[in-house]
């Protein structure tokens, strides 16, 4: 189960989502996913009655946190890609829980996390998602937060390159890129 939190603010145009989830830090600082995985158990687990949650359910879904063989077999079903636009607001994880340390020791602090979010603004990632059809978008809430994360890291649809974007991933789909980064003009 993850440790952290993400609030999620979600928009669709067409078969495209795009979430914009900011890191609680809970866990860490600087902590984002990127996996059709996430998208999927995220958005089933905040759309109840959707057409999406139903369809997951009319196979089996019962929120499997652990499960990557379920999302490797069934996530291209609801899902095409994603892809990481960009990620915002990186910072020293050292030094943010040592500026934490000293704030909770303050006694003429009243806001600890506002004062934090002052030096430290939140971390912020930029997901895309491709929904296969159109009906799987229908009942999504437009906000949401989830403790979900990249069940299934081996995703082979992940950081798909934009055609005519200059979007380019830093990294191939396995493991945790920095970020994105813009293409060199050819």
């Amino acid at each position: 189960m993850s440790s952290d939190l993400y609030d999620v603010e979600l928009s669709r145009q067409g078969l495209d989502l795009t979430l914009q989830c900011t890191t609680s830090g809970a866990g860490g600082a600087n902590d984002y996913e990127r996996t059709r995985s996430f998208v999927l158990h995220a958005l089933a687990r905040e759309a109840k009655g959707s057409p999406l949650h139903e369809a997951l359910a009319a196979l089996g879904f019962d929120e499997r946190w652990n499960d990557p063989t379920f999302y490797e077999q069934y996530v291209g079903k609801f899902l095409a890609w994603t892809r990481l636009i960009r990620r915002e607001n990186i910072c020293d994880e050292d030094a943010r829980s040592a500026y934490l340390g000293e704030l909770h020791e303050r006694s003429d602090v009243v806001d600890v996390l506002a004062a934090l979010h002052q030096r430290f603004p939140p971390h912020r990632f930029l997901l895309q998602a491709r929904l296969t059809e159109a009906r799987f978008g229908d009942g999504l809430p437009a906000s949401f937060g989830t403790t979900c994360f990249d069940v299934w890291n081996e995703d082979p649809a992940v950081d798909v390159p934009v055609p005519d974007s200059g979007i380019v991933s830093t990294e191939g789909p396995r493991g945790r890129s920095p970020g994105m980064v813009k293409a060199p003009k050819a």
